[in-house]
C-alpha cells in the first residue's frame, strides 16, 4: 500500500491519490530523478505511461532498474490509438484496480484525465466506484471537456462496431459524460481524497476535517468524525460538509427541519426538544442511493437496553426513533419525523 503522505512530500508537480496510486508529471524526466527511491520505498509498484508518442528507453529502464512494472496505454482520439486503447483496456483496468501505481501523460494532467474517465465511464462505473476528479480540463482554468469527450465517444463507437452491440445503453453512456462535465466545474480545492490505512479511510481535502476518520454512507456521501467526536456528512464529489452531531447532541438542523409536533405524539420523545443524543448516535438507515439518504435519529431505546445479563431491569417498550432524508447536496427533503418514508 501506497504511502501517500511520502510521495506526496517530495513536491512532484501536480500529485494527487487517485484510486489507490497517484497522478502527477511523469517522473521519467532528468529533473524527476531524485524521486525515485522515495516513491519506490513508499510502496509504488506499477507506472502507466500514456504519452502516444514517447518511443525513449529511459522510463522502461528506470522501472527496470527500481523493480517498478512498467505500461504504455497510449492516449489519443485518432482511430488507431483507440483500437489500441481498446485492446488494452482490460490489462489498464487490472493495473488500476492494483493500486501503487503512478499514472501520468507528460504534465499529469489532460491525458490523465482522458485515461482516468475511460476507466470509470467503461469499467468503474458499473462496479459502484466513484468518479475521478478532474484536474486537467477544468472551466475555472478556461477548458472544457470536449477532448475527453471526443476521446469517450471514439472509444464507445469503436468497441460498438467490434463487439456488434453497445457495450452500454446509450442513456447510461450520456447520463455518465454528464457526470464528468460536473466534476469538471468543481473547485479543485474542495476535491476530497481518501486515503486507505490498514482497515481504516481517512480524509483530505476539507481544511477543518483534515485527517479525520472517515466512512463511506453510500453514493458520493461520508461521515466524518473530528478529533472531539464531532459527527459531520460530507459530499466527497464536491466537498460540501454539514455538521450533524457533537457528542450527546444533535446539531446544525433548524426547527423546520424537526416535526416536533409529530415526534411528541411518540411515548419517551422528551429528547427531541432538547436535541439529545443519549442512545448511541444518529445512524443512518440505509445507505445514500439515487441522491437521497435517510438518516435516524433513536429517542429512546428498547426496553431490552436496561437490561442485566440476568434480564433484571427490562423495560416494556418499542425503540422510539425518527428519521429524515437529506439529499446528496446535504439538504433536508424530510424532517425528522416518526415515519421512514419519502415521497
Amino acid at each position: 500500500m501506497l504511502d501517500l503522505e511520502r510521495i506526496i512530500q517530495t513536491g512532484i508537480p501536480d500529485i494527487a491519490p487517485v484510486y489507490g496510486g497517484v497522478r502527477g508529471r511523469t517522473i521519467s524526466s532528468h529533473k524527476q530523478a531524485y524521486v525515485w527511491k522515495t516513491v519506490v520505498a513508499a510502496g509504488l509498484r506499477q507506472v502507466i505511461d500514456l504519452r502516444k508518442d514517447y518511443s525513449a528507453d529511459r522510463y522502461p529502464e528506470l522501472c527496470h532498474q527500481y523493480g517498478v512494472d512498467y505500461f504504455h496505454y497510449p492516449i489519443d482520439n485518432d482511430r488507431e490509438t483507440i483500437a489500441k486503447m481498446i485492446e488494452l483496456f482490460p490489462t489498464f483496468c487490472e493495473k488500476i484496480d492494483k493500486g501503487d501505481f503512478y499514472i501520468a501523460c507528460a504534465m499529469g494532467l489532460h491525458r490523465t484525465d482522458i485515461a482516468l474517465c475511460t476507466y470509470w465511464v467503461f469499467y468503474a462505473a458499473d462496479k459502484g466506484i466513484d468518479p475521478p476528479p478532474i484536474r486537467g480540463y477544468r472551466q475555472e482554468e478556461g477548458h472544457n471537456t470536449n477532448k475527453i469527450m471526443r476521446v469517450l465517444n471514439a472509444f464507445y463507437q469503436c468497441i460498438s462496431e467490434v463487439d456488434g452491440k453497445e457495450p452500454m445503453p446509450i442513456e447510461v453512456f450520456k447520463e455518465r459524460k454528464k457526470v464528468i462535465n460536473e466534476l469538471s466545474k468543481n473547485n479543485i480545492e474542495n476535491m476530497v481524497q481518501i486515503e486507505s490505512k490498514g482497515e481504516y479511510y481517512f480524509i483530505h481535502g476539507i481544511n477543518e476535517l483534515e485527517g479525520c476518520r472517515c466512512y463511506s454512507w453510500g453514493e458520493n456521501l461520508l461521515l466524518v468524525v473530528d478529533e472531539e467526536d464531532g459527527r459531520y456528512l460530507v459530499n466527497k464529489a464536491t466537498g460540501k460538509s454539514r455538521k450533524i452531531s457533537e457528542p450527546g447532541k444533535l446539531v446544525g438542523f433548524s426547527d423546520d427541519e424537526i416535526d416536533l409536533e409529530a415526534i411528541e405524539k411518540l411515548p419517551h420523545s422528551y429528547n427531541a426538544r432538547l436535541r439529545l443524543i443519549e442512545y448511541g448516535g444518529i445512524s443512518r438507515w440505509d445507505d445514500c442511493r439515487d441522491g437521497l439518504i435517510t438518516l435516524c435519529w433513536t429517542l429512546y431505546p428498547d426496553g431490552r437496553y436496561f437490561a442485566d445479563e440476568d434480564g433484571f431491569g427490562m423495560e416494556d417498550n418499542d425503540e422510539v426513533a425518527v428519521y429524515c432524508v437529506m439529499n446528496d447536496n446535504l439538504e433536508v427533503v424530510k424532517p425528522f419525523a416518526p415515519s421512514k418514508k419519502y415521497d
